[in-house]
């Protein structure tokens, strides 16, 4: 809805505002919807339209699996948190590492070696869980993530242990236990 002054803001089901006034509210994701003040200052509002997480990050992931990663400043040297649903930042990660939400409380992250970018996982207290030696990563689903390695694809779990061989051109990921695969122009399941 918008409030005084043209801003966005929550309302409750008798339309009276429960909320301060954003210019731009975000859709929910876990819970949680990232709110925007002036201009790239984010946080975070829970359901009930409560401010969360104060708007002083300046870019932030949707929340997934009950965490995001944020920034505060933008620049090399600036770390990103990592943040739970009550906004306890649970790690710092460096900045060059660039943390992505990947689901199953864990974060992709990079590394460039030699020109060459590769990556992999830490978990949510910033912990390596899959080094960086992945040319590609996907997101976790169903507590399993879709990898490239040397131009072939293959599937890890959470502790990075390999799940079949890296042997195909190309591969969803996992949906109710499943996932489609190529092998040439042959598909399968």
């Amino acid at each position: 809805a918008k409030g005084p002054g043209s801003g966005e803001v929550f309302i409750n089901r008798a339309g009276q505002v429960v909320s301060d006034s954003y210019s731009s509210i975000y859709s929910f994701v876990d819970g949680m919807a990232k709110v925007e003040k002036n201009s790239n200052e984010y946080g975070f509002v829970n359901e009930a339209g409560v401010l969360v997480i104060p708007c002083d990050y300046r870019d932030a992931d949707d929340f997934r699996d009950g965490f995001t990663a944020a920034i505060r400043e933008r620049g090399s040297a600036v770390p990103y948190d990592i943040l739970d649903k009550a906004g306890n930042v649970t790690a710092r990660i460096d900045n060059d590492k660039r943390p992505r939400n990947a689901g199953n409380g864990c974060f992709r992250v990079e590394s460039r070696e030699s020109g060459r970018t590769r990556v992999g996982f830490v978990d949510y207290t910033g912990k390596e869980i899959v080094p960086c030696k992945y040319a590609e990563v996907k997101d976790f689903s169903g507590g399993v993530a879709t990898v490239c390695q040397d131009g072939k694809w293959g599937f890890i779990d959470k502790t990075g242990k390999a799940l079949t061989p890296f042997e195909y051109d190309g591969a969803a990921d996992f949906v109710q236990n499943a996932a489609i695969v190529r092998k040439g122009s042959r598909y399968g399941i």
